[in-house]
């Protein structure tokens, strides 16, 4: 990763950063960018941990907290799936009732709606930032501006969710057969599909 920073000076912050994943590598551009002496440590070597070998997206628009409206059926189910991330031994539950407690309650729709306005905040600007940093260390190639196709079961997302923007301004809900090519198999399940053209593609390079 090369990018033009200022050099150092003797008085300059000494920071250490612990893991050269995308984050980590991030957050050691950034500090170096503005003259801090910046020494980025990773076990294996840069990338060579969760983003390894990774592509995924850049999505402002993936604004929707774990519970949501209607959580509460569900929670019994996922206490026991050893897939969930709401798996936990019997014994434990009594501990942690009253986490689940909180968990259920937040999925009230104001709280759901609170959540999804902080996290829209925070994803502001997100898209073109990510784009400028690949431009800045010479890989303008692995950004893809052409959105994302998102299959749902339900007819209509979240009406919190869609006004801070998950299907609102910059993306269609329509039938899956008006988004996605023909040629593509469905499960019968998959009912609509999400066009967001707010959601960039991040490939790997090869």
């Amino acid at each position: 990763m090369t990018a033009p920073s200022p050099a150092p000076t003797p008085s300059a912050p000494r920071i250490a950063v612990i893991g050269a994943g995308i984050v980590g590598s991030c957050i050691a551009l950034t500090l170096r960018k503005r003259g801090a002496t910046v020494t980025l440590m990773d076990r294996e070597g840069p990338a060579s941990g969760c983003s390894f070998g990774n592509s995924g997206a850049i999505s402002v628009s993936s604004i929707a907290p774990l519970a949501m409206p209607g959580v509460l059926a569900s929670v019994p189910k996922m206490l026991v799936d050893p897939d969930s991330p709401l798996r936990l031994p019997l014994s434990y539950l009594p501990a942690a009732m009253p986490w689940l407690t909180r968990f259920v309650l937040s999925a009230a729709p104001q709280r759901v709606e609170r959540a999804a306005a902080a996290l829209a905040a925070l994803h502001a600007g997100a898209v073109d930032k990510h784009e400028a940093l690949t431009h800045e260390i010479g890989v303008p190639e692995l950004f893809m501006r052409r959105g994302t196709c998102i299959c749902i079961p339900a007819p209509r997302p979240c009406r919190p969710i869609a006004r801070h923007g998950n299907c609102g301004s910059g993306s269609a809900s329509a039938s899956r057969r008006s988004i996605a090519p023909a040629s593509m198999r469905w499960s019968p399940a998959w009912r609509r599909a999400i066009r967001r053209r707010s959601t960039w593609p991040i490939t790997a390079r090869s």
